[in-house]
């Protein structure tokens, strides 16, 4: 991924759908004011689950109509209201495949630092874009992340799907 992530920072779980529920309820209580997980849809159904059985509230939009920069302005137009706790999205896209590139990501990551938000990166189907051969680990092309742009960040690593072992767990 051409970035460097410290030991401490990762921690194993029973599936990301397990990180991604412990993401939700750390993160919505971080900031007081803050229950709101906002989604950039297409997204994965059962993330939306967690968020409404944790008793928290959600927001979302279709990214198709705010590709590029138009993306800039329909994320402030969420955290200006300063209740988003956190920004979640699949990167590539479960389930319509879509790829944020790396000028939406900038974006994500700039909106992420001026407002304090993290940035929930699902990464279920990691280096799975084969539009470019991001098989060979630490040389380039590398799979795109929010996390060259923010240091607000998680990313949902799916093994099981890495593995070829989809909805195995440990």
């Amino acid at each position: 991924m051409d970035i460097d992530v410290e030991e401490e920072g990762c921690i194993p779980t029973v599936g990301s759908m397990q990180g991604g529920f412990a993401a939700f309820l750390i993160l919505s209580r971080i900031h007081k004011n803050r229950d709101t997980t906002l989604f950039i849809d297409p997204g994965f159904p059962v993330q939306k689950h967690q968020v409404r059985m944790l008793g928290l509230k959600q927001e979302r939009f279709d990214v198709y109509n705010f590709r590029g920069s138009k993306l800039k302005a329909k994320l402030r137009s969420y955290l200006e209201s300063g209740k988003i706790a956190a920004i979640l999205y699949s990167n590539p896209n479960n389930p319509s495949w879509i790829c944020l590139d790396d000028h939406e990501l900038q974006i994500i990551g700039e909106i992420s630092r001026k407002y304090d938000v993290t940035i929930i990166e699902d990464l279920a189907y990691f280096g799975m874009d084969f539009r470019k051969d991001l098989s060979k680990p630490g040389v380039p092309p590398y799979q795109p992340t929010v996390a060259k742009y923010t240091e607000n960040y998680l990313l949902l690593i799916s093994s099981s799907k890495a593995f070829s072992y989809a909805g195995q767990r440990i």
